[in-house]
């Protein structure tokens, strides 16, 4: 059993390698999306490219596609999330991926390997 600190978890969270990072990337999958792709699997990992929609925070219901994603800081830069800094200049604000909803995106190849692997398959 692992330790309950909190200080311990968020030490093992932010010294963690990347291919371990890359699992905290995971967004929700809409329930529309679940039934076209025709899925049971409740969340995939975010892409540059999908349309989400946040779901939580200060910009909920906001939507828009995926610029970037940024696996070492674990956040997501979209369309529609900018303010403005000091000097008058859009910046995107970065939002983590737990508090996003997948709505569309590219399901081809290993991400529709994903999907299909372990009886996921409705």
């Amino acid at each position: 059993m692992g330790s309950t600190k909190a200080r311990k978890s968020r030490k093992r969270l932010f010294s963690a390698p990347l291919h371990i990072r890359k699992a905290g990337m995971h967004a929700g999958l809409s329930e529309e999306l679940r039934q076209k792709l025709k899925t049971k699997r409740n969340s995939v990992a975010v892409r540059k490219g999908d349309t989400v929609k946040v779901i939580s925070g200060k910009r909920k219901g906001t939507t828009g596609k995926v610029m970037a994603a940024d696996t070492r800081n674990a956040c997501v830069f979209m369309e529609g999330a900018s303010k403005r800094n000091s000097k008058g200049i859009e910046k995107p604000i970065p939002i983590n991926p737990s508090n996003l909803q997948i709505i569309d995106g590219d399901f081809s190849g290993w991400r529709k390997k994903i999907l299909e692997r372990s009886g996921n398959k409705a």
